[in-house]
């Protein structure tokens, strides 16, 4: 079951049989005395366990695997469909199909592709791990040979289908120009991303981004960057990156156009090596041998720096390689040096790491270089200038961008103790002499500019959610095509920010350019100041509603006693400002808390609360009770446009999850209840648990668990009288042995 030790400071186990005291009276006697006396002690407590025994067996870890099944709670995400189907649809392989899905079942599917009829380039039959659609789905890409890289990274071969013509081809088509020694997925593409128009994809190879414009008819691809190797990454997280900051290996943006992509680039030539053994390769019975720029505590993270590429410009020429290994105009001969590529036996940027150059193919598709004009480095000041600011305090980390328009984006900053972070808003501008082409720059305007007032570090919360202009919020709109994204006149967005009292809550920005929070939508009522929102989940600008989970607990009942409990987590939605919503929202009072969970009875017939399970409020003014709906963990998922969410109920209960709507409680659909293994472990004796608080020190509370044995007080009685026979026992032979 998925319990809430996840987020417990605390388990206490309390053992079946502590040191007695009977034990240490026993020791004077002989062995055999002693023996005599445990053994008959022991059979009387055996009968009494017979007599006492239940029909059901202690649940243990044999009997929990052998049910062949666990429980679970179906799909966490969902790849939503394009703008042009109803809210609620998904992209699904069902029966072997591809289709379109939806989150009613009412609603029929749309099968878009049938992947086993289709056939590799080789001849050979299409075996895939994951499949992606075009936002247009016109194309749809199949990822197949994956290799696993990091906590979130792979390298894989990508195939795209046109659905118009059938067609599967490769995609990159061409080959790779070198191999990085050392490093995972060589020759391979570590990432794939569609434009949001879904006919621009970028992607990267070796440690170099490209792109393929006007992919709907076999278009162009485009080289961004040409400096890949070990130590320079281009597109992609690093190791440190992924795993601390980005929370992901994707480290480009695409504008809404899709015109520009803004991206990063690492440089890696000071952080020290980390020498690892990679084993379980499937076809190979040895280790593989890797190296990993690792950045320890007080080593040096890489060198980060943000670029802006329009690869949709003038300049990049499209010119084919010719079969005799000579080049068209623009290519560059095997052998020779451009700016960016490496010879033999080294970098560019003065590393040593080893590179070798494939022999020239033909190659059927472009690689052409992009211009360098339409290739630009967003250039920042530094975080401190005073002359006492060590390296330390200038290394700025990179934590989020957000695109606004297609000349504009939001892009977050912080020093490398994360006591500083800077939000920039980042402009394109065009500057020209006379008779000249106008040369672009991308130039950074400081917006926010934050400390930590306490010394301590800001968390790198939630990413920054953009609202869109209430100007394209159409009323009454059906039609799809009214919610494409357009130019806002006046962008406002929301954030996970810590208040004053240190709580993290939902603020609103009204404009990019805004440096205060023009309104707290959470945290300003007594009965939330102290809980935290952990997530903004789902926002509905058409319908004035953004939703949240949230540390407050609402019990149903208009009279139920409101608390904030940090081990659980609830679903709430509250109310936008009215000049961010769209023109059909009401006018609603603003904070005030619209609890989701527990969900109403006539959406989710509550489950019996569990008999082992006791919950113990840190409230004084709650009596302990037992866990059910209203005590557990809840997550949600919701559609685009908010109208359906997939409701989660992770524990201490068997968790389960259903399908709801956000205007109505009269519809529902049970994803999985899990009713399997609620029948499977009711055959079983379970452990007692009680969920409490602790006091500590400082006059604060340690959440805790206390775990003890279905039949601890039926063995605790046991014991109690074991001890006491023990001792009257040893007592009676100390007596005998004074009288002789």
């Amino acid at each position: 079951m998925l319990l809430l030790g996840s987020i417990l400071a605390l388990i206490i186990l309390v053992a079946v049989k502590p040191p007695s005291a009977a034990t240490a009276s026993l020791a004077h006697l002989s062995n055999a005395a002693r023996l005599a006396a445990v053994a008959e002690a022991r059979t009387q407590i055996a009968a009494e366990a017979l007599a006492e025994a239940t029909d059901k067996p202690p649940l243990n870890f044999e009997a929990a695997i052998s049910w062949g099944y666990q429980p679970s709670l179906g799909d966490a995400t969902f790849p939503w469909a394009g703008f042009d189907r109803p809210d609620g649809s998904y992209y699904a392989s069902q029966g072997g199909l591809i289709h379109v899905a939806h989150m009613d079942a009412a609603v029929p599917h749309v099968t878009l592709a049938d992947p086993s009829k289709l056939k590799l380039p080789s001849g050979d039959a299409l075996s895939y791990m994951k499949f992606t659609v075009s936002p247009d789905e016109r194309r749809i890409v199949f990822s197949t040979d994956f290799e696993s890289g990091w906590r979130h990274s792979f390298f894989v071969n990508y195939f795209v289908l046109d659905r118009e013509t059938n067609a599967l081809t490769a995609l990159p088509q061409s080959k790779p120009d070198k191999v990085i020694d050392g490093e995972l997925g060589a020759g391979k593409t570590s990432l794939l991303q569609f434009g949001p128009t879904g006919n621009t994809v970028a992607w990267v190879r070796d440690n170099d981004l490209y792109v393929t414009v006007d992919a709907a008819h076999g278009g162009a691809e485009i080289r961004v960057t040409r400096d890949g190797s070990k130590n320079m990454i281009n597109g992609i997280a690093d190791w440190v990156y992924e795993e601390e900051i980005l929370a992901s290996h994707t480290a480009l943006w695409f504008s809404p156009d899709a015109r520009h992509i803004a991206y990063l680039k690492f440089n890696e030539t000071d952080v020290p090596v980390y020498r690892l053994q990679k084993f379980m390769q499937s076809d190979n019975n040895y280790p593989v041998d890797l190296t990993v720029k690792y950045p320890k505590s007080g080593a040096p993270n890489p060198v980060v720096a943000l670029w802006v590429a329009t690869p949709g410009t003038g300049g990049a020429q499209a010119d084919r390689a010719k079969t005799d290994g000579t080049k068209a105009d623009g290519d560059q001969a095997d052998g020779d040096q451009t700016d960016g590529d490496e010879a033999e036996n080294g970098t560019t940027d003065g590393t040593s790491s080893r590179m070798s150059k494939r022999p020239h193919e033909r190659r059927e598709t472009f690689d052409a270089g992009i211009d360098p004009e339409a290739n630009v480095v967003v250039e920042f000041p530094p975080f401190d200038e005073s002359p006492s600011a060590n390296a330390t305090m200038r290394e700025r980390l990179f934590t989020e961008l957000t695109w606004i328009d297609t000349d504009r984006f939001l892009v977050r900053t912080m020093n490398r103790v994360q006591d500083h972070q800077q939000l920039f808003l980042v402009t394109r501008t065009e500057t020209a002499a006379a008779g000249d082409a106008p040369s672009v720059a991308w130039k950074p305007q400081l917006v926010r500019n934050e400390t930590t007032p306490d010394g301590a570090w800001f968390s790198m919360l939630q990413p920054l959610t953009l609202l869109r202009d209430p100007a394209t919020l159409m009323p009454n709109a059906t039609a799809t095509t009214a919610e494409r994204p357009a130019p806002r006149k006046r962008a406002g967005y929301l954030e996970l920010k810590e208040t004053d009292a240190g709580f993290t809550h939902i603020a609103y920005y009204a404009d990019v350019g805004d440096a205060t929070p023009a309104a707290w939508l959470t945290g300003q009522t007594q009965e939330d100041a102290h809980s935290e929102v952990t997530e903004i989940i789902g926002v509905d600008e058409r319908a004035g509603w953004v939703y949240y989970r949230s540390t407050l607990v609402v019990p149903l009942g208009n009279n139920a006693h409101r608390y904030v409990d940090s081990t659980q987590r609830h679903i709430y939605r509250t109310a936008l400002p009215q000049e961010a919503a769209g023109p059909d929202a009401p006018n609603r009072p603003p904070h005030v808390v619209h609890p989701l969970t527990p969900p109403h009875p006539q959406q989710v017939p509550p489950a019996p609360a569990p008999a082992n399970q006791v919950f113990q409020p840190m409230d004084p003014k709650l009596e302990a009770h037992p866990t059910g709906p209203e005590t557990g963990l809840y997550n949600a998922v919701f559609s685009p446009r908010c109208t359906f969410y997939l409701l989660k109920y992770e524990g201490p209960d068997m968790p389960r999850s259903d399908m709801l709507r956000t205007d109505t409680i009269d519809w529902s659909a049970v994803v999985n209840d899990n009713q399997r293994s609620r029948q499977a472990i009711a055959a079983y004796s379970l452990p007692s648990i009680t969920f409490l608080r602790i006091p500590n020190a400082v006059g604060g509370f340690m959440n805790a668990r206390l775990i003890v044995p279905a039949d601890y007080k039926r063995r605790l009685n046991r014991q109690r009288r074991e001890q006491a026979a023990l001792l009257r026992d040893a007592q009676e032979r100390a007596d005998a042995a004074r009288a002789e």
